[in-house]
């Protein structure tokens, strides 16, 4: 959390917070993003609404890369975005 508090995560059309208190929000797409998130077990779990869209939670890897984030769903398993952090 020492990362990412106070600052913005971002990639393409991607903007969103996460707070130490466990919310999340932005915009993505053009499109409001809210949510909350957890560490569950060493993993970065969320619950996401898009829009009004529900997206299905998931406990993922974070890795730092730089000045960056990569986020692995599905455990490490799935797929990946990087994140800038602004």
């Amino acid at each position: 959390m020492r990362l990412v508090e106070g600052r913005t995560l971002s990639t393409l059309g991607v903007k969103l917070e996460v707070t130490p208190e466990g919310r999340i929000s932005g915009r993505a797409w053009g499109r409001d993003v809210t949510g909350t998130w957890r560490w569950t077990d060493g993993y970065f779990c969320r619950e996401m609404t898009f829009g009004e869209k529900p997206v299905e939670a998931d406990c993922q890897v974070v890795r730092q890369e730089g000045e960056a984030l990569r986020f692995i769903a599905e455990r490490g398993a799935g797929q990946q975005a990087r994140l800038a952090l602004r």
